[in-house]
């Protein structure tokens, strides 16, 4: 397309003005991820550094916060945002370690913009990212798949669990597409919140998001990991009875037993 370099031009533009703080990685951990030969030949070919760039430029833009592509560059997305590969990394070790085999990241690497500095910075490096085939309507997800969703939030405290941020892939694994490092804590700093994050699917219909004993295994897990304030209880609520009625069986009876200390009669 004859305006790819005006694409390209318009997401250093970006980066220029985006947070300049260096992530604290060496050289060889930024050589460990970086793009592909081909890709690296591809953009120094179509890159045009321009200070007259403009998002409006992109002809390309997909769904999502500064996230593009390029039919120059099939299979593959281009990102903003350095500190979504160490994000994308601990959520691909927990992948391995924890055996979840319900799950799936995709692939993502570095790209140095030419004539910019070597600090990893959002102003010198962009990140290229595997697109995943599959579909993003909505599916029904199961008990494995949600004891695994819920592992991985508890294991590394990952907190954007929601709609736009996963798809079904080819192999029917649920594939977690945004992996900032900023969305992925330490265990330490809690669980309860990236829990409570899996009931704002909004696109959802829990009817045929989740089955029942998954539902159930959710609520279960929320009780346990944290405690639940009054606004937050009330918050869950409004998102369960604002969901098309009715299941096989009670959710929302089943959610207030959890929770008597919460009811008007106690």
């Amino acid at each position: 397309m004859k305006r790819h370099p005006y694409i390209l031009c318009s997401l250093v533009f970006f980066t220029s003005i985006a947070a300049k703080k260096a992530l604290p990685l060496d050289n060889d951990y930024i050589k460990e991820f970086e793009a592909p030969e081909w890709i690296r030949r591809e953009l120094d070919k179509h890159i045009a550094l321009s200070k007259n760039g403009r998002l409006s430029n992109f002809c390309d833009k997909t769904s999502g916060y500064y996230v593009w592509s390029c039919d120059f560059l099939p299979g593959y997305l281009i990102k903003r945002t350095v500190d979504r590969i160490p994000g994308r990394e601990k959520i691909h070790r927990c992948i391995q370690e924890k055996n979840l085999t319900c799950l799936t990241v995709p692939k993502k690497y570095y790209y140095h913009i030419p004539g910019k500095g070597r600090e990893l910075t959002n102003e010198n490096y962009l990140v290229i990212a595997e697109k995943v085939k599959g579909t993003t309507d909505p599916f029904m997800i199961n008990l494995e798949e949600v004891k695994q969703i819920c592992t991985l939030i508890e294991s590394t405290g990952f907190l954007d669990f929601h709609g736009k941020n996963i798809l079904r892939d080819t192999d029917n694994k649920i594939a977690i597409l945004d992996t900032e490092n900023r969305l992925v804590y330490a265990k330490s700093a809690g669980t309860g919140y990236g829990l409570k994050r899996i009931f704002y699917l909004k696109k959802f219909n829990f009817n045929t998001a989740f089955t029942p004993d998954a539902l159930k295994y959710i609520f279960d897990r929320i009780k346990i990991s944290t405690r639940v304030y009054n606004d937050v209880y009330n918050r869950i609520l409004t998102v369960l009875e604002k969901q098309p009625r009715p299941l096989a069986w009670d959710y929302i009876s089943y959610f207030k037993g959890l929770y008597p200390e919460h009811q008007p009669d106690n």
